[in-house]
């Protein structure tokens, strides 16, 4: 398992090697291309062009530390070999680049990611089976401008330190689950971070929102049947906009959006876009709970008839006045 950041192209399997240079890929011209394209990445992880690359892990597990640079354990169009620290450091790729954990992984474990935007190229993570999850490094775990991550299915993301969400997206879709590991590991969206909760679960030992984070949430019908989306257990310090989107069989009554326990910060919790023909507030009342109250809006025939009615009332009781 490799440990630098770049990958050489005496690093490529034999037969891509002989073709890169059967080619005449390693003229003169085209080696100083590259070395100027190594110096300007100054660490980055891909040389090559920039187009958006999907990848996919099809060894197991126990093959991730001995043969994780193994062309024939990874899947894509063209294959994209990635080093050890693509995952610690998705930003530094060339290409809009997809690391898509797939079929046979059960939990792989790096130092800490950054994922953001790399010379206007999206960087992307996604987690759709097992767990990616972060292992000692004291540094913050970073989603940045331009970067995403995805995790879907069954897929699991474990930070043992804290998540900044700065103005990346993070979805948490139905099944898919992101937990803290450790007391000290804090989620904060900043200002422009996004969290999408589309059915899964985001637990963290505290959930910081700053005043234009945003979250998005997916919500079926009220009461029992909706799942506790985030829970915050140590904490959680209430700022931003959510904005709902319907999922099947929204309707009025009373969504639980949050837990937490420990302190509430409460500086405001705006609501946003909501599905058509309902109002919404944000009630958290109720100690360790943020709930969303829904109601339904009058339709204006509704309107109509209500205000007919109560002028024939003042009419009525005009004319009894009079007589």
């Amino acid at each position: 398992m490799k440990d630098n950041a770049t990958i050489g192209v005496m690093d490529w399997p034999s037969p891509a090697r002989n073709r890169f240079m059967a080619q005449g890929f390693l003229s003169p011209s085209n080696r100083a291309r590259f070395l100027a394209m190594g110096l300007l990445l100054a660490g980055g992880v891909f040389w090559g062009d920039a187009y958006a690359v999907t990848e996919t892990w099809l060894g197991n597990v126990s093959d991730i530390s001995s043969n994780w640079s193994s062309a024939a354990n990874w899947s894509g169009s063209p294959v994209r070999v990635p080093t050890s620290a693509d995952l610690a450091d998705l930003n530094n790729t060339a290409a809009s680049y997809t690391a898509n954990f797939a079929t046979n992984i059960s939990t792989y474990t790096i130092s800490s990611f950054v994922v953001s935007n790399n010379s206007g190229n999206t960087t992307t993570l996604n987690i759709n089976q097992g767990t990616l999850a972060t292992g000692s490094a004291s540094t913050a775990n970073i989603l940045g401008s331009g970067g995403t991550i995805n995790i879907n299915n069954t897929g699991v993301l474990k930070t043992a330190f804290a998540l900044s969400v700065s103005a990346g997206d993070l979805t948490v879709n139905s099944g898919g689950v992101f937990t803290n590991t450790s007391t000290t590991a804090t989620v904060t969206v900043t200002n422009g971070g996004v969290v999408s909760m589309q059915g899964g679960q985001l637990v963290t030992s505290k959930l910081t929102l700053l005043p234009t984070a945003v979250l998005d949430f997916g919500l079926t019908t009220p009461g029992a049947n909706n799942p506790i989306r985030i829970a915050a257990t140590g904490g959680l310090i209430l700022d931003g906009t959510v904005n709902v989107n319907d999922l099947g069989g929204f309707t009025t009554g009373t969504y639980l959006l949050m837990t937490y326990t420990g302190t509430l910060t409460d500086n405001g919790l705006n609501v946003g876009t909501l599905p058509a023909g309902f109002n919404a507030t944000v009630d958290n009342s109720t100690a360790g709970q943020v709930n969303l109250d829904v109601t339904a809006i009058p339709e204006p025939s509704t309107i109509l008839l209500s205000g007919c009615g109560l002028a024939a009332l003042w009419l009525r009781r005009g004319r009894r006045r009079t007589s």
